[in-house]
């Protein structure tokens, strides 16, 4: 029995206060639930449930949008496998071409643009029988003058050029190299009768026929060769030869 006027000390678990329905609890009632011994509830962490709010907060991009993406990138103007050589071997050829229309706006000298022109000629020359032919063709012409005097061309191919070259570098060659020479074709027609114009459209067509020319002799001759060497294959093992036709 407790005597008057003492403090009555109650040691028994206080609940902690419960709030209302909608009702935000305040940071007194979180401390409240910490320090008193409140049963754990497994449904308040449950595996399945976290698991499933994170697949669902990093949920990979759909199938169509990786499609779009692909064909965006397959969508590129460029489908080579030598982009810089692709590059150079078009630019002397535009700027050779823009330097000789339109030089005019700019200068009013013809000398200037007469030199500028040759000098991109030169190098488009350049390039396309030095590096480009090589690396988007596997082709490679030249004159070599014999110890008598006389000159002789040859005429180069890779001996595996149909496996080494890309099949969009090789249309890219040759549809730029032969539409070049046509277009200084065309500026020879289009000035007969320019004497300051006309010497450097005669000079175009040299420099740009003389690679198309060379580049298409090595193509025939890389052609004659694997004819002659299926030729050769053939008569040697006639066995072969007739378990293919047997095949067939």
């Amino acid at each position: 029995m407790l005597e008057p006027n003492k403090p009555n000390f109650d040691f028994s678990p206080r609940t902690p206060p419960t709030a209302a329905r909608g009702e935000v609890p305040s940071s007194s009632a979180f401390q409240a639930n910490a320090n008193s011994n409140t049963a754990y509830n497994p449904s308040q962490f449950d595996p399945n449930t976290s698991q499933m709010s994170s697949q669902q907060q990093f949920q990979p991009p759909p199938q169509e949008q990786q499609q779009q993406q692909q064909g965006e990138s397959d969508e590129a103007i460029y489908k080579g496998v030598h982009p810089f050589a692709a590059f150079f071997h078009i630019a002397f050829k535009i700027a050779a071409l823009l330097t000789f229309i339109l030089g005019g706006i700019f200068s009013s000298s013809h000398v200037v643009i007469f030199v500028i022109t040759i000098l991109f000629l030169a190098a488009d020359f350049w390039t396309t029988k030095n590096v480009t032919g090589r690396l988007l063709v596997s082709l490679r012409w030249w004159n070599e003058v014999r110890e008598d005097g006389s000159s002789h061309w040859i005429f180069e191919s890779a001996p595996d050029a149909d496996k080494r070259v890309n099949k969009f570098d090789k249309w890219f060659f040759w549809v730029t190299t032969g539409g070049n020479c046509a277009a200084w074709v065309l500026m020879v027609l289009f000035n007969m009768m320019s004497f300051t114009r006309l010497p450097m459209a005669v000079v175009g067509v040299i420099l740009g026929g003389a690679n198309f020319v060379g580049f298409l002799k090595c193509s025939r001759d890389a052609s004659q060769r694997l004819r002659n060497y299926v030729i050769t294959q053939a008569a040697q093992r006639p066995d072969l030869v007739r378990q293919v036709a047997g095949a067939l």
